[in-house]
């Protein structure tokens, strides 16, 4: 439960509304005069989070006081309901809050968790969660009494910062934001999550609501899996929308996006992928402008196999090979003949002392007997022993290699942002670690890769009819229909047909085009209804739903089992669409050292 402080208060006159800000909290005023429209985020006398956005004077800045006109805007809240607490100040953006085409009705009502009043500060309890996983992103309510009963088109999400709740944070009242020659500013003055309250507000799409499962599909967000929630507020153009026109933005703003980008995260993964192309092409950093180190070696061209001279360990007598890169090379020989003693413990322990700084063993390799070996790279031993890892272990992983790549990454890499909106992070060896749940690629969990449903392997035998069994995902239809029951997937498909007058005996591959594609995709907007009378069970009814489509189901059924293994034979491996492989979220895959990015293992 966040602990939310009052940094101000807020009053009515006739004719105006009077912003004015604790003295503890102006320092974070500085240069938000800059903007000609802000937010004023409050509390109601009766607990209720409202937001009052509209053009302020600056009259009084350095005393913190601020001024809107009341007929500047429709002001929703009454005179009754003043004064108000202050507990947030954010400037206003187009690119962060207005929409230009026309928006459809406001229905969404206010609706917050419970909020227990302090007498400096108030305890509000989180509606639920924002999922973000697997390309799909939705809120995830608690119970269906915190949810609204009807969505506009689109709304505002209240979320909270959860990562960035400490004291240590909220103390913090400027910061030096990602802005080209800009010097410090006071976080009111920014989108910063460094801030008193770590509250943050964002504009998203309603694309599906779904009050069985408590879920409220949406796009247009940018937070980590399983970011709290406080709720939603209509966004309604005639209070809370200036267009670019309208408002006035400080010169760093001048080029920002004149409105919201509400499409979804594979936009994001393009405009890095360019980015760090235009960056490749234009690098110019040196080593030694990172670091002042001479690196020593014994020839000047790149190696291309790992020389071995006069190899004496064990029972070996002077051997020397040559051991080509990027090739399978196998010993072999009689027993006793040394294959063991040339490849564990004069190549391996070579590899391995040559890295011993990188080994968590903390101990010292003893040079193996041999005149020399020149090629060495980073090596790990696979040999009868189990090895003790799991699904995420890589040679990175396993060998230690990757903890300090990650290390040396967060010391020198460089970042850079895609957009004039993004928040200004720290970079550290999390940022490029897929093991962290909030550093990985949120769309495939850090993985590098996604199953999405196949049609192939959903309807397997194109040659045959529904009813003798053309998709292994249906089944032979032939006895559903002989003796109907509840299951609305194989449902839906015979009410389908009887509703379009399609022969389900007639072979997949001559079906009506248009059928077929309801059949696979659905049609959210057509509703079916399917009547069955089970003479085994007894059982009998009617299901009226929208038609889902198998390529839907599938893709939903793994969505909401993590381990997806009922599906995933119905399903094909591909890479990425968001992070296309490289396993790491956005901010990870901005940084570069010498021009290129953090590499995937």
């Amino acid at each position: 439960m966040p602990e939310i402080f009052r940094i101000g208060h807020v009053i009515r006159t006739k004719e105006q509304i009077i912003v004015n800000v604790d003295r503890e909290y102006r320092k974070a005023l500085w240069k938000l005069e800059s903007f000609s429209h802000i937010h004023a985020v409050c509390m109601t006398k009766n607990a209720e989070l409202t937001i009052l956005s509209g053009k302020y004077h600056f009259q009084e800045g350095q005393n913190g006081i601020m001024v809107l006109d009341v007929e500047n805007k429709l002001i929703r809240i009454k005179e009754s309901d003043f004064p108000l607490s202050l507990i947030d100040i954010k400037p206003y953006m187009p690119s962060e809050d207005y929409i230009s085409a026309e928006v459809t009705g406001t229905k969404s009502t206010s609706i917050f968790g419970k909020i227990c009043k302090e007498r400096t500060s108030y305890l509000m309890e989180y509606a639920g969660e924002i999922r973000n996983t697997y390309g799909t992103a939705y809120l995830q309510y608690k119970d269906s009494s915190d949810m609204p009963k009807e969505f506009s088109e689109f709304v505002r999400v209240i979320w909270w910062f959860h990562r960035f709740e400490d004291r240590k944070y909220r103390r913090i009242l400027q910061c030096n934001p990602p802005y080209e020659s800009e010097g410090k500013i006071g976080v009111f003055a920014s989108r910063s999550p460094v801030r008193p309250n770590p509250i943050a507000m964002t504009v998203v799409k309603i694309d599906q609501v779904d009050y069985e499962t408590n879920r409220v599909y949406i796009s247009g967000i940018e937070s980590y899996d399983h970011t709290p929630f406080l709720g939603v507020l209509a966004y309604d153009k005639k209070t809370d929308a200036f267009s670019r026109e309208e408002v006035t933005l400080p010169v760093w703003a001048e080029n920002w996006p004149d409105e919201i980008d509400t499409s979804d995260k594979e936009v994001l993964s393009k405009e890095v992928d360019e980015l760090v192309k235009s960056l490749d092409a234009t690098c110019s950093t040196s080593f030694e402008e990172i670091q002042d180190i001479k690196i020593e070696t014994q020839y000047q061209e790149k190696p291309t196999h790992i020389l071995v001279k006069g190899a004496r360990e064990n029972n070996l007598k002077d051997i020397s090979v040559s051991i080509p890169y990027g090739k399978i090379t196998a010993v072999v020989g009689v027993s006793g003949s040394g294959k063991s003693s040339l490849v564990m413990d004069t190549v391996y322990a070579e590899c391995r002392r040559r890295m011993e700084y990188l080994s968590s063993e903390n101990m010292m390799h003893v040079r193996p007997e041999m005149d020399s070996m020149i090629g060495c790279m980073p090596a790990v031993m696979i040999s009868q022993k189990e090895i003790h890892s799991n699904l995420n272990s890589t040679i990175g992983t396993f060998s230690g290699i990757y903890y300090h790549l990650r290390a040396i990454y967060a010391a020198v890499g460089k970042s850079y942002f895609h957009n004039p909106n993004q928040v200004a992070f720290k970079i550290t060896p999390a940022t490029f670690s897929f093991l962290d749940s909030e550093c990985r690629c949120a769309s495939c969990n850090g993985k590098g890769k996604k199953y999405i449903a196949d049609i192939h392997k959903l309807v397997k035998f194109p040659n045959k009819s529904l009813l003798e069994g053309a998709s292994p995902f249906l089944g032979k239809l032939k006895s559903f229909v002989e003796n109907p029951n509840a299951n609305w997937m194989k449902g839906q498909v015979v009410a389908l047909a009887k509703e379009c007058n399609v022969d389900l005996s007639i072979p997949w591959e001559n079906l009506p085009k248009d059928f077929q594609n309801m059949v696979l995709y659905g049609e959210k907007s057509r509703m079916v209804t399917f009547s069955f009378d089970n003479k085994k069970t007894g059982r009998k009814g009617d299901i009226t739903r929208n038609v889902e489509g198998m390529i839907s189901a599938v893709n939903r059924f793994h969505l909401e089992n993590d381990n997806g293994r009922m599906t995933e034979k119905f399903m094909s491996e591909v890479p990425c669409d968001v992070c296309h492989g490289e396993w790491l979220s956005a901010n990870g895959r901005l940084v570069t050292l010498l021009g290129v990015r953090y590499p995937i293992a």
